[in-house]
């Protein structure tokens, strides 16, 4: 029976009108982008500091993986304690900016009061255009003296 109806709407010698994939839709071959280790270094840290990287157009599970640590000047590493504490925020361009001017607003992503850890987190696709991020590590107490940080990060496309 739908076939009938679906003849009946079609006009006799025309074939139905195609229409092209949309973004969303359009799947395209691309080979995979390496691996991007952007961030392995140690780093003082009195007020904050940035790292770029981008994610390439189409891709469909991009993720940031990696791990920090933070100790004050002298002190062991089984010795942490909360002054060494510091906060991670990852951060689109937009949220950077307001960051940078004290207008506050969420992060994409962060991680806030801690002096080691591990992160494994899922960015969002990318569709036609690539994204650009920035990972901040910020001390909270920023009057206090400069903090030293051991950095690891892989963006995975």
């Amino acid at each position: 029976m739908c076939l009938a109806i679906s003849a009946c709407n079609t006009k006799s010698g025309q074939a139905p009108a195609t229409q092209s994939p949309d973004a969303l839709n359009r799947v395209e071959h691309a080979p995979p982008a390496p691996p991007n280790n952007f961030l392995h270094k140690n780093f003082k840290l009195t007020n904050y500091a940035k790292f770029e990287f981008e994610v390439p157009a189409h891709i469909a599970a991009p993720k940031l993986q990696g791990s920090f640590k933070s100790s004050l000047p002298g002190e062991s590493d089984d010795g942490f304690s909360a002054a060494a504490n510091i906060d991670m925020l990852l951060l689109k361009p937009e949220e950077f900016e307001a960051f940078t001017h004290g207008r506050g607003g969420a992060p994409s992503y962060s991680i806030t009061g801690v002096h080691s850890q591990d992160v494994d987190y899922i960015l969002p696709a990318t569709m036609e255009e690539p994204q650009k991020y920035y990972l901040v590590f910020q001390n909270p107490s920023s009057k206090g003296p400069a903090k030293s940080v051991e950095a690891d990060f892989t963006a995975t496309f």
